[in-house]
């Protein structure tokens, strides 16, 4: 069973401010249209080639699986046992495929890594160093007192509000 998954590439800036590049990173996805089905239709019926040069990261969020599963019309529950892997290690062109979702409630990431391009110490160094960051933005969101809006909560772009002209209207209310 599956169902569908639009994947475009893109390229998050990432500054040495967390809470600036959540704001940007959420803009950015937002300005993708159709959230991006347009270039996986695009790309394979029209027949045009697209070169991203070598693609390091396969991120994919499946979201909450729990609240799908918890519908009265739920038919399919999760199984207990190991599904394997998704891809066969010589079909596997992104040197990291991660893929997160929640269960039970609780975050669950996945990480495969080709090893011809990383050492077992390099993925697990990348795994730590992920789970770091993503510590950080849980810290920002936790810290965080209001909800920041921006833009794109208001169907505005940025070109007809900066994100600083925005947080001075809202301060003003």
């Amino acid at each position: 069973m599956g169902w569908f998954t639009s994947i475009f590439p893109i390229i998050i800036e990432v500054t040495d401010d967390v809470k600036e590049t959540i704001i940007k990173t959420k803009e950015m996805m937002r300005k993708i249209p159709n959230k991006g089905l347009g270039y996986g239709v695009l790309k394979y019926l029209s027949g045009m080639e697209f070169d991203h040069g070598d693609v390091q990261i396969l991120f994919n969020y499946f979201g909450d699986i729990d609240a799908d599963l918890r519908s009265q019309e739920a038919v399919f529950r999760i199984s207990e046992y190991s599904r394997g892997k998704s891809i066969s290690s010589e079909n596997q062109k992104e040197v990291l495929d991660i893929n997160c979702a929640v269960l039970k409630g609780k975050l669950n990431i996945n990480i495969n890594y080709r090893k011809d391009k990383l050492t077992d110490n390099d993925a697990n160094l990348f795994g730590i160093f992920f789970i770091e960051a993503l510590e950080d933005v849980i810290n920002v969101c936790v810290e965080q007192e209001e909800v920041i809006k921006t833009s794109s909560d208001f169907k505005l772009s940025d070109d007809e509000i900066s994100q600083a002209e925005l947080e001075e209207v809202l301060e003003s209310f």
